[in-house]
């Protein structure tokens, strides 16, 4: 598991600290005694990105917790957002509600500060606010690592066609 850079460090508690707003509206939402949204469990770095789960809001907060984290987006070192909408699985005919508000807010908030939106890993939106800054995985390319396994791959591949042919 890799070790979280200082800076990836540092905007997971600044985002904690500026969601805490959000945390008190979610106190009022009928299933926050089973299902309770905090900062500390709902705000994680991930992959050398800042993520923030926004299960266990209504689609209202939620799209106030987008507005809140986009407020402070110019100041993240580590360029970019994760955030975790889920798959609508338990939504009315599989469509969610909260995805696709979040989904427009977040559309919004690229297209009104030059940023750019992509699709993550299922569930997962990614608000990239400087391409120089994210990293390979949250920008959607591969990094190094991943690379290297293609072409050890690729040459091993090409060793068991050669040697099938020649012997």
């Amino acid at each position: 598991m890799a070790v979280p850079t200082p800076e990836l460090t540092a905007d997971v508690s600044h985002l904690q600290g500026h969601l805490g707003g959000i945390a008190t509206r979610a106190r009022t939402l009928s299933w926050n005694d089973e299902r309770p949204w905090r900062p500390d469990t709902h705000v994680w770095g991930e992959s050398g990105t800042p993520t923030v789960d926004l299960h266990d809001l209504s689609v209202r907060i939620a799209v106030e917790c987008v507005h809140a984290t986009v407020d402070e987006g110019g100041s993240l070192q580590s360029g970019a957002v994760v955030f975790v909408t889920g798959r609508g699985r338990h939504s009315i005919g599989g469509k969610s509600p909260l995805k696709e508000a979040v989904t427009q807010s977040l559309l919004d908030a690229a297209q009104e500060h030059g940023w750019r939106l992509r699709t993550g890993a299922p569930g997962r939106l990614v608000l990239i606010m400087d391409e120089s800054a994210a990293n390979a995985q949250a920008r959607g390319r591969l990094g190094p690592m991943a690379w290297a396994a293609i072409l050890l791959f690729g040459f091993s591949l090409l060793y068991v066609l050669v040697s099938s042919i020649l012997g």
